[in-house]
């Protein structure tokens, strides 16, 4: 009878064990997987919260010998290798970005529809927390990589106090504002979840500026179920608010440009749209930030209409040509980008002005609406292409009309006017319905 050493027992029985262990760590770190009719599947290769993330999208063979694969690739008849790709995700505010690569599985029956432009294949994903509410940020975009085929989802808004994250993917089957339907979905735990902060809430909603002028803040409302299904987005906010001078309303003031966080953490800039009814100027929010926390707000109070004529100038300016110059005092640089396009800024960012244009028009009596375009406090951003008007370029060799045809001075009044800065805390209200809106 034979007896085994000591020694190769325990070695046999450490190998036994390294390899049970090295099994149970597989099971466990089986990346979260999920399957819709036909056969489709989705896996969670990527998930990371962090003010930076880098995400490299390469083969095995070419992340180990990258350094000596040349920019073309090595091709061994019809195999390829490239070097990987690193994509760089930074969020350049206060919030951590949540970055997740979304993997489609290969061999997947729908491949093809999903690396269609997201204009031909209506999916979205949400990011949905143990409340059930989802953040969404719009389109899901699959595209190929020399690993595979993924979708980014890359968010400073999601369920940050929730212990798992379910990223849905949704897919519009019908015109309806309920039209989004669920095909999967993948469960993972948060990497990092936290808790709120505590932020006082002012008792009055009553902000009091200069020249006379309160702002009344209304109640945030939080809603599922976007009234527009065309859009992505599965919530919307509606912040009224309304403003007086002297006691009086003044329905030519608003709200502009504002960023927002919550007391999880997340963030949104946004620049407002508006609207008027019954006294109050309506405030949409698009992709809104959790509805259970109070939401701080740094935003701009200004005119957008009916300036008064000592805050309005009107200027004409050569298409070749740019310009600096002073309004009133402040340094103005008048430009023109790409030949179509009409720059304006204020050159010294002074925090008491806005910079806003009032109109435009070529001189062939061409007219453009000042509500459309690139707007910030002090930058202006307006193209000028209008229907039949179209510059020559190298994608488009033989324009209706020519380069030399083209009206090359633009005629505009912008308004360099009072901007207030203000920050308020308010806490939304949620309710699982379309916004009502403002009363009739």
């Amino acid at each position: 009878m034979t007896v085994q050493p000591r020694g190769s027992r325990w070695a046999l029985g450490a190998t036994f064990l390294a390899l049970l262990l090295f099994v149970g760590w597989i099971a466990v770190n089986r990346p979260p997987t999920a399957s819709m009719a036909g056969g489709t599947t989705f896996e969670i290769a990527y998930l990371e919260v962090a003010p930076t993330n880098i995400v490299v999208r390469g083969t095995f063979l070419g992340r180990v010998a990258e350094r000596w694969i040349p920019a073309n690739g090595w091709k061994f008849g019809k195999y390829e290798v490239r070097r990987p790709q690193r994509l760089t995700f930074q969020n350049h505010g206060r919030s951590e970005l949540l970055v997740a690569a979304i993997k489609l599985r290969p061999g997947s029956p729908r491949e093809k529809q999903l690396l269609l432009p997201s204009a031909d294949k209506p999916l979205r994903f949400q990011i949905v927390g143990d409340d059930g509410f989802g953040y969404g940020e719009g389109y899901a975009e699959f595209r190929t990589f020399p690993d595979g085929v993924f979708a980014h989802v890359v968010t400073p808004r999601f369920p940050r106090d929730s212990a798992m994250l379910r990223f849905r993917l949704e897919e519009r089957h019908s015109e309806e504002p309920t039209g989004w339907r669920e095909i999967a979905t993948l469960t993972a735990p948060n990497p990092k979840p936290t808790t709120p902060q505590t932020w006082s809430i002012e008792p009055s909603q009553r902000i009091r500026l200069g020249d006379d002028l309160v702002v009344e803040l209304g109640e945030l409302t939080i809603s599922t179920n976007v009234p527009d299904p065309k859009q992505p987005r599965a919530n919307l906010a509606l912040l009224p608010v309304r403003f007086s001078i002297g006691g009086k309303p003044a329905i030519n003031w608003r709200l502009h440009s504002a960023s927002i966080h919550d007391a999880l953490g997340n963030h949104l800039a946004t620049d407002f749209s508006s609207y008027w009814s019954n006294g109050w100027v309506w405030h949409p929010i698009e992709r809104p930030l959790s509805p259970h926390v109070p939401w701080r707000f740094d935003a701009h109070v200004a005119r957008f209409a009916d300036f008064p004529e000592t805050n309005l100038y009107t200027f004409r300016l050569n298409a070749v040509k740019s310009v600096l110059t002073n309004f009133d005092g402040v340094a103005t640089a008048i430009s023109f980008g790409g030949l179509d396009v009409l720059k304006v800024e204020l050159t010294n960012q002074p925090p008491d002005r806005r910079l806003s244009l009032v109109s435009a028009k070529l001189l062939n009596g061409t007219t453009f609406d000042p509500s459309v375009g690139e707007f910030s406090q002090h930058r202006i951003s307006k193209s000028l292409m209008g229907p039949g008007l179209i510059i020559y370029s190298k994608t488009n060799p033989n324009p209706p009309i020519s380069f030399s045809a083209w009206p090359h001075s633009v005629v505009a009044t912008i308004a360099i006017h009072r901007n207030y800065p203000v920050q308020f805390t308010i806490q939304p209200t949620f309710q699982a319905a379309p916004p009502a809106g403002p009363p009739e």
